[in-house]
């Protein structure tokens, strides 16, 4: 006879609902990338594929277009596409004293036309039905970063010429308060979700391991997996689910935290952008 413990149980399901929902968001994550000076690609980031109001767009933290200062930017689509590069206009949040690092929002959105979606593939735009409303306490729930390390891409990325095939990530934790982060970084923490971030974490058979370092998961998704204290979340029939909950913008290994702008803010200040123009 095998006994479970809870842990053990709450282990097992988390790791089972996590590769679910890796699987189910990876055609809406993509990979980014940038020319250097010799016309190479190199690993940049990471971007959400969204939709709000019928318009889709790219969605990604603004630190990392602002690499179109320099480089040309490209987004890798699904498996067999050319990689598209951003051209046109690009919506970021603005730079406090003109300096990237003061931003607490960091995010930047492009709209796609119709040309650059066929362009990408089989990827897919999430629409509302699979974004968060941003509106449950996230005590008790755990969260799911995906995106595209760069430790673990170096080897991945080929001529921008060519299709690339690039590794997506994941890492599952909780979303913690950290007053002292919130402090550090003059917000409220409101408008932002603090992901656990430790250098070991566990595997899905309960050994320690060490995490990837997370350069790179900039512009990635945090996926809200829901909370795992009901009993019936156990149940095997009962199908596992996600939502998009916040845009990756930035780790603070000094406070083992990724810090993560909520979606709801991300989605209002586009709608409010689209009803200017």
């Amino acid at each position: 006879m095998i006994i479970e413990t809870l842990d053990d149980a709450i282990r097992a399901r988390r790791h089972e609902c996590a590769e679910a929902m890796a699987k189910e968001f990876h055609p809406s994550v993509r990979p980014m990338f940038h020319s250097n000076d010799e016309g190479k690609p190199e690993f940049l980031g990471s971007c959400i594929l969204l939709e709000v109001n019928q318009q889709k767009f790219v969605v990604t933290a603004a630190h990392v277009i602002d690499w179109g200062a320099s480089y040309a930017i490209y987004i890798g689509g699904s498996v067999g596409t050319h990689p598209i590069r951003i051209l046109g206009n690009v919506s970021a949040t603005r730079k406090p004293d003109g300096d990237r690092k003061k931003d607490r929002f960091d995010f930047a959105y492009w709209p796609v036309d119709g040309s650059a979606v066929v362009d990408l593939g089989s990827v897919e735009f999430i629409g509302e039905s699979r974004v968060s409303k941003n509106q449950v306490p996230p005590k008790n729930r755990f969260y799911l970063a995906v995106g595209y390390p760069i430790s673990r891409n170096k080897k991945n990325i080929e001529n921008p010429s060519r299709a690339i095939k690039p590794a997506l990530s994941k890492y599952t934790s909780e979303a913690v308060e950290s007053p002292a982060l919130a402090k550090k970084l003059g917000i409220s923490g409101e408008d932002h979700f603090f992901l656990k971030f430790e250098k070991q974490s566990t595997d899905e058979e309960g050994n320690t391991v060490n995490s990837f370092k997370p350069d790179g998961m900039s512009g990635g998704a945090l996926i809200d997996l829901a909370s795992f204290t009901a009993v019936d979340r156990y149940d095997p029939n009962m199908k596992c689910v996600g939502y998009l909950a916040g845009l990756l913008i930035e780790h603070h290994a000094d406070h083992k935290a990724m810090v993560a702008v909520k979606i709801g803010h991300i989605v209002d200040s586009i709608k409010r952008r689209s009803h200017m123009l």
